[in-house]
């Protein structure tokens, strides 16, 4: 699911636990997380990623699905995903999200 056009629209400003799915990206980005765009990583599994220390990827359904540190992850900790975070693939898993938290 491409987000990008939708990043100035209301879909941008939409409150997911507590957050808008803008701030959401940011916050990820300036934790120097590379993450798939379509992805609701949770707040324990971004302390989990950022404290694994070096190179690490997140792991989701056997696929990396965010990195942190040098070497995109291929060499450091794998941390696998909890429940919390998933891939958003249809519109209205961001109605689902607000239900989540």
């Amino acid at each position: 699911m491409n987000l990008t056009p939708y990043e100035n629209s209301d879909l941008g400003s939409f409150l997911l636990a507590g957050k808008t799915w803008s701030e959401w990206r940011d916050e990820v980005e300036l934790a120097g997380i590379s993450a798939r765009e379509n992805l609701w990583i949770s707040r324990k599994d971004l302390s989990r990623l950022q404290s694994a220390g070096g190179a690490a990827a997140l792991v989701l359904d056997d696929e990396i699905v965010a990195t942190v540190g040098s070497g995109e992850g291929c060499c450091g900790e794998s941390v696998l995903a909890g429940e919390g975070s998933f891939l958003v693939k249809y519109i209205w898993d961001f109605y689902l999200l607000r239900y989540r938290f």
